[in-house]
């Protein structure tokens, strides 16, 4: 399964660097430079995954994470930093952002963060293909039954049983 990962960085090599590293991992790479060129990416097409630098000559990362909040399906947004504080940390995370990470970036903890975000978009993406029943939306019920419980995983794997007892227990 492929995903795609758009990149809002202003800094030209770090941009590069990040694509690099991010295409021999076998994500399908975008890039924006600024926050408008971002907007409109997003405006285009579904992304899966948006790494987005937190100062763009243009705006703030955060203006790009409100926009996000208001997308369906929401891509997992990952904020990078030179200047992180705890209220900036607050703020995105309250707008979505699934984690914040400071420059100069470790390659490998990107990695890490990028592969957490993308299981998550490859559960939701199992959680949208399950059946509706009943006139249940199934994957809703589910969702927010996997948003109580934080084990997504346990929960798509009970959903395919059909044991919905075992999804109340969880939660």
């Amino acid at each position: 399964m492929t995903y795609s990962v758009l990149i809002v960085e202003d800094e030209a090599k770090a941009r590069g660097s990040m694509n690099r590293l991010l295409t021999a991992d076998g994500y399908e790479v975008l890039e924006a430079p600024t926050l408008a060129k971002a907007m409109e990416t997003l405006d285009s097409r579904l992304t899966d995954i948006v790494i987005c630098d937190f100062n763009l000559p243009d705006g703030h990362g955060l203006d790009l994470l409100r926009r996000i909040s208001a997308t369906r399906p929401r891509p997992q947004t990952i904020v990078v930093t030179g200047h992180g504080s705890v209220a900036t940390a607050v703020e995105a995370t309250h707008l979505g952002a699934v984690d914040m990470l400071e420059k100069p970036l470790d390659p490998e903890q990107l990695r890490r963060v990028v592969q957490r975000a993308s299981e998550v978009v490859r559960l939701q993406r199992e959680l949208d293909a399950l059946p509706h029943e009943h006139g249940i939306d199934r994957p809703r019920e589910i969702q927010t039954t996997a948003d109580r419980s934080g084990r997504r995983e346990h929960v798509v794997d009970v959903a395919r049983t059909g044991h919905t007892r075992d999804v109340r227990a969880v939660a």
